[in-house]
């Protein structure tokens, strides 16, 4: 009876994910009453507000990153929060691909010598990166939605983007790390 059960679960669990994932559109989850509008006149929202991961094309050569917003009372509010947090994502990844270029070179002996801490002067190398990554970074999807709670009597809105910066935006050669670290 026991091993059925689980046969049965293991069944209804591979059919929910076949099915969800040949979705390309998903309904929003109810955050609220009613969703009273969209940007974009559709119920269901794109893929990409879905996934929230970091996107790199070698097609186009460009890295996307989506940023999503809280709830807040005006359209605005919650462009500016999505905004910020695709920032935050692209900051995160120069700092990853920077962090990652000192490892390879620490570990190849490049930074033996007279350099006596990589990783204290790294931040400068990383903050000119990311400074750079940001300038370059262009919103290309948007999605907007306003929901209504009737119990508290308010609407608020929702925001998603896509935005993408350029794949070369973020190639820190070997050199610039190491004057970067030499100068004091």
């Amino acid at each position: 009876m026991q091993q059925k059960r689980m046969t049965l679960i293991a069944i209804v669990l591979a059919v929910g994910a076949v099915g969800s994932g040949c979705s390309s559109t998903y309904k929003p989850p109810q955050v609220a009453d009613t969703l009273i509008w969209t940007s974009d006149s559709e119920k269901e929202r794109p893929m990409w507000t879905l996934t929230g991961e970091i996107e790199e094309d070698a097609g186009e050569q460009v890295i996307r990153f989506v940023g999503m917003s809280n709830r807040h009372s005006t359209q605005k509010g919650a462009r500016d929060a999505a905004m910020d947090d695709a920032r935050r994502q692209v900051a995160n990844y120069a700092t990853t691909e920077v962090e990652d270029v000192v490892t390879r070179m620490d570990k190849g002996g490049s930074l033996q010598s007279d350099i006596q801490d990589p990783m204290q002067k790294l931040e400068r190398v990383t903050t000119q990166v990311s400074v750079h990554a940001l300038s370059k970074m262009k919103p290309v999807d948007w999605r907007f939605e306003q929901w209504g709670d009737k119990k508290r009597g308010k609407t608020f809105f929702q925001a998603f983007v896509r935005t993408s910066v350029p794949e070369s935006t973020f190639v820190v050669q070997e050199n610039e790390i190491v004057s970067a670290l030499e100068v004091e």
